[in-house]
């Protein structure tokens, strides 16, 4: 797992909590990318603690490493050369928690050439690889779809289910290993719905709300017209 920005590293406790709930057995290496490596320390204090909280029965290894990077620069960037390095080894689960908003207009600045870079070596996996982003709002999930999308090659799905208590929507991708998106299905994840008639914090009727299968379905989600937040 590859969680950009994870600064203090609370995904590792995220995971660690998932497989001992599941009672799964599997070994979990957790690389934290972060800019800022005054987080270091605190990282290592969280995997210490998510360690001796663990009990005998929490089946494989966790392991957690701390590596600098800037989402803003292209990953073969001199500042990317360990991100570059986890990412060429093979990734199954990027979490993206409350860094695209932050760093989004330096990134749109550089065409947001690391998510692109990033997204065409995991559509290169043998495997698909999931991406998971949450952050302060949802404006910029069409640019990061449009992005991952062109660096995949056209190799990405996604849906952006609402959290059912705060009401926030969500980003989940699955890049590669996969059929690329119709046509239609594209434009509902990212253009269409740049040019929604209203934006997500609206009040909506009661008959409005998603329900069924359909809840997570990217045409569910509705997007303020600007991208700028």
């Amino acid at each position: 797992m590859l969680a950009l920005g994870g600064g203090p590293a609370f995904e590792a406790v995220a995971i660690a909590t998932l497989a001992e709930f599941l009672g799964s057995s599997v070994e979990i290496d957790v690389w934290i990318a972060d800019y800022e490596a005054a987080w270091l320390p605190t990282a290592a204090a969280v995997h210490r603690a998510v360690e001796a909280c663990r009990g005998p029965d929490c089946g494989g290894a966790l392991r957690v490493r701390f590596v600098h990077a800037d989402v803003t620069r292209p990953l073969d960037d001199e500042a990317n050369g360990a991100l570059t390095a986890v990412v060429s080894s093979g990734v199954d689960l990027v979490l993206c928690a409350y860094v695209l908003v932050e760093t989004a207009q330096l990134s749109r600045a550089n065409e947001w050439c690391c998510l692109r870079e990033i997204s065409a070596r995991l559509a290169s996996q043998p495997r698909a690889c999931h991406l998971l982003a949450i952050d302060s709002t949802h404006r910029v999930w069409p640019e990061v779809m449009q992005n991952l999308g062109h660096g995949a090659k056209g190799r990405v799905s996604a849906c952006m289910p609402r959290h059912p208590i705060n009401r926030k929507v969500c980003l989940l991708a699955r890049i590669g290993a996969a059929a690329a998106l119709h046509d239609d299905a594209a434009a509902r994840a990212t253009s269409s719905s740049c040019h929604a008639t209203r934006g997500a914090s609206e009040p909506r009727d009661a008959a409005e709300e998603p329900t069924g299968s359909g809840a997570t379905d990217a045409s569910a989600a509705y997007f303020h017209a600007s991208c700028d937040f």
